[in-house]
Order: C-alpha cells, then structure tokens, then sequence
C-alpha cells in the first residue's frame, strides 16, 4: 500500500508539474503577444501605417519605434554593400545619413547600424526592407512620396560615388551598383506591391 500512496502522489505532483508548466508557458505566449500588438501599434503611430502585414515585416526585421527611422538608411547601405566590402567614405556616409536621423554613437539604433555596415545582411532583409519602404511610401500624398522617394535616390547615388575610379576620374559608379539603384527604383516606383 505504501508503494501505491508514493506513486499515486509521485503521479499526482508530476500532473500537478505538468500543468504549471503549460499554464507558464501560455502565460508567457500571451505576453508576448502582448507585447508584439504593443510594438506594431507603436510602429503604425510612428510611421502611419496602419497595414498590418508591413507592420509584421518591420517587426520581423527587428525594427521598433525607436529605430524605424533608420529603415531609410537600408538601401544605403545594400549599395555601399554592392561590390562585397563598404569603404571608408561609403561608411562615413551612412554614419552621417544616420546623424542626420538623430541616430550617433551610444543612441538607440546605433549597433543597428553599426552592424549592418561590419557584416553584410542577409539579401532577403534588403528585399524586404525595400518592400517595406515601398508600403510606407505608398501610405503618403502623391508630392511628399515622389520627394522621399527622390530624396532616398540621391542619398543611394551619392554612396555609389562615394568610393570608385581611378585616381578619383573616371566613372565612380560601378556597374553592379547602377544595376542595383536601378532595382531599388523599380521596387519604389511599383510601391509596396513588390514581393519580401
């Protein structure tokens, strides 16, 4: 009998064990949803997109309210990434684009950027990055996305040209980072449609 009691408790307290165990792991499912429905209303108030599928891709991207303004800086560095390494001055110009968006050393977004430019993303981030700027684009009046979307171009040319040529003449601008303005304008100009 007392062999019976110990299992019947034994089975009870592992029952018992088992229980608590999903409970902790359901509470925790939901307060991370929780979290997640937190971080992509911060996210819609601070790009003003409400689509909730763009808003996922930022998330998934690693992309928070804090640092959503350094998304721009995403084709910049896919250019400067181009030809396999990132110069000196290609480098400065990203750092300086990032100052300009209030992001320099010891800001939130920082090691962000820092690390984009010390080890080359994965080309599907760059994909859906560009997908993702295009979305949020598309969310603004026809004169202020045709001068974002301007404004982006330019910065991405004036990386391409940061660094190239002999001697500093000739062309600065390579073929495969031509090539690759050229695909980022295609994505912008057909909006949020193109595929991460």
């Amino acid at each position: 009998m007392d062999n019976r009691n110990q299992l019947h408790e034994k089975g009870k307290s592992l029952e018992a064990d088992y229980f608590n165990r999903q409970e902790r792991e359901l509470l925790e499912k939901l307060r991370l949803k929780g979290q997640r429905e937190r971080a992509r209303k911060e996210l819609a108030e601070a790009t003003g997109v409400s689509d909730e599928k763009t808003l996922n891709e930022l998330l998934e991207l690693g992309f928070d309210r804090s640092t959503v303004s350094l998304l721009h800086l995403v084709p910049l560095v896919e250019v400067a990434w181009a030809e396999g390494f990132i110069t000196d001055r290609e480098r400065a110009l990203i750092v300086e684009a990032a100052a300009a968006r209030g992001v320099s050393e010891g800001a939130a977004g920082w090691e962000l950027v820092t690390g984009w430019l010390d080890h080359r993303p994965e080309e599907a981030f760059f994909r859906t990055a560009t997908s993702v700027i295009a979305a949020m684009l598309d969310s603004l009046e026809p004169v202020p996305r045709q001068s974002s979307q301007k404004d982006l171009l330019e910065l991405c040319s004036l990386v391409a040209g940061a660094s190239g040529g002999i001697l500093g003449f000739g062309n600065k601008v390579s073929q495969s980072e031509q090539a690759l303005i050229e695909r980022i304008t295609r994505e912008l100009q057909e909006g949020g449609k193109v595929a991460g």
